[in-house]
């Protein structure tokens, strides 16, 4: 099954985010996930992290970015991230 998580994660705290990404990553080995990588001066942004720090923390969870696939149909920063082996 595929989870999709589109501009939810930088809303919450930076632990909250981090246990967000571990629960998202124990339930799918897909996901399809979009952070602003910008927008700082949004107040209700708490957590806004450039792509490669979204990179590392599924990556820590063995994800890994699929670089066959183009979600920038979602956003330009949009992601697909699949578990390895």
């Amino acid at each position: 099954d595929l989870i999709v998580c589109i501009e939810v994660l930088e809303h919450l705290e930076k632990d909250a985010s981090e246990d967000a990404v571990s629960n998202l990553t124990n339930h799918s080995d897909d996901i399809l996930f979009s952070s602003t990588p910008f927008d700082y001066k949004e107040i209700t942004h708490h957590n806004v992290l450039p792509i490669e720090g979204w990179v590392r923390l599924f990556g820590k969870e063995n994800f890994v970015r699929d670089v066959d696939f183009d979600a920038s149909f979602i956003t330009p920063w949009a992601i697909r991230f699949r578990k390895t082996d």
